[in-house]
C-alpha cells in the first residue's frame, strides 16, 4: 500500500496561472495470534501466511509500480486507490526515490468463522516504513477470497494515521472467532451496517444542499436530518483538495465535491460493547468549472496535462472507511480509520482525449 501525500497541480485560465497541492492508535481486541481457531476455511495460520505474502508482493509491486502485479494481490477499491497512486508517482516521482519497504507489525487477526466461500478476514496492524521506522500507521487490512480456487485479495486498507488517537473498538469473539454481523442486521443498533454508507453520503454532502430558493417565489429548501459521523472528514483527500480549489480558482468558478455509495461488499463485526465495526467504501467526484464555461487546462500528473482543454475537469476518488457504531437507539457512528485517493479523471463529463 502506498499513500498519495499531496497532489501538485496547475490550472491555466486566460491570464490566470494557479499552482498548489491537493490523510497512533491502540490495537483492537479479537482473534490475535493466540486464538484457538482450528476449523473453518480461515485459520490464524492461513491469515498469517496471507499477510506475509501480501507484504512481500506489495513491496515488490510498489518498487516496480506495475498494475498487473498489483492486481494479483489487491482487488476492488484498494486496487483502484493504489493503481491511481502508481499513475501519480510514475509522473511525479519517475525515479521512485520516495520508495521505501513497508513492514506490518503486531498484527491482530479478526477472523469470522466461515465454512465456505466467499470468505474474508481483517487484520489490524501497524504499517512501518523500513529502514527509517519513523512513519507508523495503525491500519486495517481486509482480505477476501471469492472461491476455493481464487486468490486472496486485499480489498480494504483504511488507516488511522492522521486521525485523533483513541481506543479502537474491541471485536467480540466466540470460540476464538470474531463475531460476524450481517450487513442488514440492525439488532440493537440505530442503523444496520448497510445503512451507514448512504447516511455517510448525506453527512459529507450536506453542504451541497441549497438553503435559498432557486428563484424568488419558490419555497426555501429544508435540509434533511443528517447523521453526524465523528472524525468523518479528517482524512479525506477529496475534501482537502476541494478546500484548496475553492480558495484558488478564479472568481465565478464552480468547485463541487459530491459522494456516492457503491455496490461493493459491506463487512461488519460485532464489538464487545454490542456495537459494530463496519468496513465500506464510497466514491467521490470533484468537479472544477471555469467562469463563463471558458475552456481551460489543469495539470495533475498522471490524470490531467496542460495539453488538454475543457470547460470542466472531474477528478474521481475512492474513500474507504472503518466505522464504529455503538449499540443503542441513537446513531453516533465514529470513523476510526479511512483511506482515500484519486482513481480517474474526466474532461467535460467524458473521457479525456
Amino acid at each position: 500500500m502506498r499513500r498519495i501525500v499531496s497532489l501538485t497541480a496547475a490550472v491555466v485560465l486566460p491570464a490566470v496561472v494557479i499552482a498548489g497541492c491537493g490523510s497512533s492508535g491502540s490495537q483492537p481486541g479479537g482473534s490475535g495470534g493466540s486464538t484457538s481457531s482450528s476449523s473453518g476455511v480461515v485459520t490464524v495460520a492461513v491469515a498469517r501466511q496471507v499477510l506475509s505474502k501480501y507484504e512481500t508482493v506489495n513491496n515488490r509491486s510498489n518498487k516496480l509500480r506495475q498494475d498487473s502485479l498489483l492486481a494479483t494481490y489487491e482487488g476492488g477499491s484498494s486496487y483502484q486507490i493504489d493503481a491511481g497512486d502508481y499513475r501519480w508517482t510514475l509522473n511525479s516521482d519517475p525515479s521512485n526515490k520516495n520508495y521505501s519497504v513497508l513492514d506490518y507489525v503486531d498484527p491482530q487477526f479478526l477472523i469470522p468463522q466461515q465454512s465456505g466461500y466467499p470468505a474474508w478476514f481483517a487484520v489490524h496492524a501497524v504499517q512501518e516504513n523500513v529502514p527509517a521506522l519513523t512513519k507508523k500507521a495503525p491500519m486495517y487490512l481486509l482480505f477476501a477470497k471469492a472461491s476455493a480456487s481464487a486468490p486472496w485479495l486485499e480489498v480494504r486498507e483504511p488507516s488511522s494515521y492522521g486521525l485523533p488517537a483513541g481506543q479502537q473498538p474491541q471485536v467480540a469473539t466466540k470460540s476464538g472467532y470474531a463475531t460476524q454481523v450481517s450487513p442488514s442486521d440492525g439488532t440493537g443498533l440505530a442503523l444496520a451496517p448497510d445503512d451507514l454508507p448512504a447516511k455517510d453520503v448525506s453527512y459529507l454532502d450536506v453542504g451541497n444542499i441549497p438553503t435559498t430558493p432557486a428563484r424568488p417565489g419558490l419555497p426555501t429548501p429544508t435540509r434533511p436530518k443528517v447523521t453526524n459521523f465523528a472524525n468523518g472528514t479528517t482524512g479525506l483527500g477529496d475534501l482537502s483538495d476541494t478546500s484548496f480549489w475553492k480558495s484558488h480558482m478564479p472568481s465565478g468558478s464552480s468547485v463541487l465535491d459530491s459522494h456516492q455509495t457503491t455496490t461493493d461488499q459491506i463487512y461488519a463485526l460485532r464489538t464487545t460493547s454490542g456495537g459494530v465495526l463496519v468496513f465500506y467504501d464510497l466514491t467521490a467526484s470533484l468537479v472544477l468549472g471555469a467562469p463563463f464555461a471558458q475552456p481551460f487546462s489543469i495539470t495533475i500528473p498522471g490524470f490531467f496535462s496542460n495539453s488538454q482543454q475543457s470547460t470542466s475537469f472531474q477528478l474521481n476518488y475512492v474513500d474507504q472507511f472503518a466505522v464504529y457504531e455503538p449499540s443503542g437507539s441513537s446513531a453516533s457512528p465514529q470513523v476510526v480509520a479511512d483511506e482515500t485517493g484519486p482513481v480517474s479523471g474526466e474532461c467535460g463529463g467524458a473521457p479525456c482525449s
